[in-house]
């Protein structure tokens, strides 16, 4: 596990692939065994856990 593996900082604003509408705050690093990391992220509604694939640090652009 190096520093270079963590994409997100504690307090980033960070967006969901699958809802880039909604806007969430890192809350949590956790450094799982085998070297993958998971983030807690706070939304407006709840709390959940996220590996980076899942995040983005800006907000798309989506076309119609």
């Amino acid at each position: 596990m190096t520093p270079d593996s963590v994409k997100f900082a504690l307090g980033e604003v960070v967006y969901r692939r699958v809802e880039p509408d909604d806007e969430g705050i890192v809350t949590g690093i956790l450094f799982v065994y085998g070297g993958s990391v998971t983030y807690e992220v706070s939304w407006q509604s709840e709390t959940a856990f996220y590996h980076d694939v899942e995040l983005l640090s800006e907000r798309p652009v989506i076309t119609r």
